[in-house]
């Protein structure tokens, strides 16, 4: 009887080693995981922001001058957009008719 008795006590001490090893492994585990999860936490609250603070549209004013619009591809600017009101491009004085000249300068 004394022999049930100590192994029922030794099973119990087992138990209670395991019960109290996995609540250590529990809290280690936590601890670990824990600063990732709060990294992981501000990252989204700050992209969150970002986003938020965007405007719902763009509002483009008038455009009398040719404006094109760039993004990268692979590393280098390829044209997406162009946009304008009245379609002008800058020249130089040479580039400019001897007619559109003269009437610049009778009128």
């Amino acid at each position: 009887m004394a022999h049930s008795r100590s192994n029922s006590f030794s099973r119990a001490r087992a138990w209670g080693g395991v019960v109290a090893l996995g609540t250590l492994a529990g809290l280690l585990v936590t601890a670990m995981v824990m600063p990732v999860l709060l990294v992981t936490a501000s990252t989204v609250k700050t992209t969150v922001g970002i986003y938020d603070s965007l405007p719902d549209f763009i509002t483009i004013g008038r455009q009398p001058e040719q404006n094109r619009i760039f993004a990268t591809s692979d590393g280098e600017p390829v044209q997406i957009a162009t946009m304008f009101d009245q379609n002008r491009e800058e020249v130089s004085w040479t580039e400019v008719s001897d007619f559109a000249k003269d009437a610049a300068v009778s009128g």
